[in-house]
């Protein structure tokens, strides 16, 4: 649970300082679920925010 709050809180700030600081966001759609069969991936994929 901690850690999820510390992750949710970190990119929250990222999120917030990118905004400030430029007038252009670009969003990316990901296949999570075909990256998450790679096995090798998969792991370093569902840790990430």
């Amino acid at each position: 649970m901690v850690q999820s709050n510390q992750r949710k809180d970190f990119l929250h700030k990222i999120s917030s300082k990118l905004i400030s600081d430029n007038q252009t966001i670009c969003i990316e759609d990901l296949n999570i679920k075909g990256m998450l069969a790679n096995h090798k991936l998969a792991q370093s994929i569902s840790d990430c925010g």
